[in-house]
């Protein structure tokens, strides 16, 4: 056999081990990724309604020190209580607390619908409709807060304030607060 005949045979040879190696990659592959000849059925439902979807009420806050460094910041609770002076003269007293220690500035956003009470139920339901804070608030507007977005405040607390008072009178017309 000549030089030539055997290189090109050689050469064959080696494309023939390649392809019988690839060929029994692709095998071993199919074999390996062979895991059973059955499976079981799986039926998944799910009912369908219709309607709107609540957003989640959050109520958040952010703090600084005096030196104006970002504090830790959480609100742990709101509270109120009922008092009414005469029919037409509903009101409520409003606590925020907040966890914010060395906290000289907070800055807050609540929703008063997640606040906590121990009054009795009011009688008829509380309106928001025409609800007015007191001057004599414990925090001040932020972000153009105006009444009108009762029942959520943005507000800032007063300085080193971690408990927010405020008083909330169904009827703004006799709040004489920060409502006119």
């Amino acid at each position: 056999m000549s030089a030539r005949a055997r290189m090109t045979s050689r050469w064959g040879a080696v494309a023939a081990a390649i392809a019988l190696v690839i060929g029994a990659g692709a095998v071993a592959v199919t074999v390996v990724g062979t895991q059973a000849a059955w499976t079981d059925r799986v039926v998944v439902g799910a009912g369908v309604t219709s309607g709107e979807w609540a957003a989640p009420v959050t109520n958040t806050c952010n703090a600084w020190d005096q030196n104006g460094n970002v504090v830790k910041c959480a609100v742990k609770g709101i509270t109120f209580s009922t008092w009414q002076e005469s029919p037409t003269r509903r009101a409520r007293n409003y606590s925020i607390q907040f966890d914010a220690p060395n906290a000289k500035k907070i800055v807050f956003s609540v929703d008063l619908t997640t606040a906590t009470t121990t009054s009795p139920a009011e009688s008829p339901a509380w309106s928001w409709s025409n609800v007015g804070i007191s001057s004599d608030a414990q925090f001040k507007p932020v972000d153009g807060w105006t009444c009108a977005g009762l029942p959520k405040i943005n507000g800032q607390a007063n300085d080193w304030s971690t408990n927010v008072y405020f008083h909330a009178y169904e009827n703004r017309a006799i709040s004489s607060g920060m409502c006119p």
